[in-house]
Order: structure tokens, then C-alpha cells, then sequence
């Protein structure tokens, strides 16, 4: 039984490496490159459904691809992923703090505003806009994905900064555009919105779809 504990707790060790050799980490890594771009991934509300019995991450609009999205939005090392699992229904505004931390962070040890982007998704994309409104900085970039209903811009601990790009399917039945959240957020923002049509409704997000996902790279880059 030790030999097998001590067995797998090398395998682990191993997969932790390799993924941290794509780039990929669940926490903001020591070291800094100032070439690369950073990447904080909010995950969907998915993120907080572990289903252990199956060892996937699962609910009722389906299964979370959430490997396969990391290592597309690592682009192959070109960009550095900071992205963890989040406790079960923990507060966004709370969670955003760990996230503002990590980007005080780089931005002390000299990483430019601009190579630094918060992508975030459902409610992952709520973290992401508290964050955006905690750091209030012009040139940091946000990606948010089915982010809007009807209401959120009467959010009062919301007040955008920032590089802001939304992308939102027409299938989605949950979420719509930001376009009432952006124009109310003033001249703190450049912003710009695409709306997909994926045909997978809310789902479109759990996967690493092309149609969301160029456009989250091209915004990366841009």
C-alpha cells in the first residue's frame, strides 16, 4: 500500500510538472516572463461540480471540458494560464480578491498591463467584472462569456475598467449582450462585443469552440 501511495504521488507530481511546462498553473507561478502573456481563466459555475464518482466536472447542460480549454488558451507556451478550481458556491466578490492579488502582483514585478487578461465565463465572468472594478486600470484586458442577463447593470459594486471584449451566443437562453452594462460604464472602457451562433446554448462555453475562442486569442494579442 505505501509503495502504491508513494507511486501515485510521484504520477501526480509528474502531471503537475508537465502541465506547468505548457504553461498551465492553478496559482500565479514565482517565476516571471516578461514576454509571455498572462492569462487568469474564471472557469463557468461547472467549475464548483465535481462529480468525484466519474472524476469530471458535470452538470445539466453537460460535461466541462476544462484541460482541453486550458491548453487552447495556452496556445501551444505562447501564453501563460493561471486557472484553479473554485470552492462550491464561494462569494465572486470574495474569489475576485484572490484574482486582484495575484495581478497586483505581476503588475510590481514589471509585467505591462497590457499582457495581462482575466477570461471569464458565467459566473466567471460576474469574478471577472468585480476584478476589472477593484484594479480600475485602463489597459488590463477582460474577455467575458455569457456575462449579461437583463439586470446586471444595475449591479452597484460594478464599475468597469478596462480593455473589455464580450462574446455571447444567440442560442444561449441565460445570457445576451453587455452592450446596456458597457455604454453605462463611461469613458473607462474600450470595449467590443461579437455575438456566435453555436447552436449550444449555454454550453458553448464548456468546450474550447473555435468561434469563441480565435476571438479570445485575437483579443489576447491584440
Amino acid at each position: 500500500m505505501r509503495f502504491f501511495s508513494i507511486t501515485f504521488a510521484l504520477l501526480l507530481l509528474s502531471s503537475q510538472n508537465i502541465i506547468a511546462q505548457r504553461g498551465i498553473h492553478s496559482y500565479l507561478p514565482k517565476d516571471t516572463i516578461k514576454n509571455k502573456n498572462y492569462i487568469f481563466y474564471l472557469a463557468p459555475r461547472v467549475i464548483e461540480k465535481y462529480n468525484e464518482s466519474e472524476g469530471i466536472y458535470k452538470d445539466r447542460h453537460g460535461t466541462f471540458e476544462y484541460d482541453a480549454i486550458l491548453t487552447a488558451l495556452g496556445n501551444k507556451g505562447f501564453n501563460i494560464v493561471i486557472s484553479g478550481a473554485r470552492p462550491k458556491l464561494i462569494d465572486p466578490i470574495i474569489y475576485s480578491e484572490i484574482i486582484v492579488k495575484q495581478i497586483d502582483t505581476l503588475l510590481k514585478r514589471g509585467i505591462g498591463a497590457s499582457k495581462i487578461t482575466v477570461i471569464g465565463a458565467d459566473k466567471g465572468a460576474l469574478i471577472a467584472m468585480f476584478v476589472s472594478s477593484k484594479i480600475k486600470h485602463k489597459f488590463i484586458k477582460y474577455i467575458l462569456l455569457s456575462a449579461c442577463d437583463n439586470e446586471i447593470h444595475k449591479d452597484p459594486m460594478i464599475a468597469l475598467y478596462g480593455q473589455l471584449l464580450s462574446i455571447y451566443d444567440i442560442s444561449d437562453p441565460y445570457c445576451s449582450s453587455c452592450w446596456t452594462l458597457f455604454q453605462s460604464s463611461g469613458k473607462n472602457i474600450l470595449f467590443k462585443e461579437y455575438q456566435i451562433n453555436t447552436g449550444n446554448a449555454h454550453a458553448y462555453t464548456y468546450s474550447p469552440l473555435k468561434e469563441w475562442i480565435e476571438l479570445a486569442i485575437h483579443w489576447i494579442n491584440s
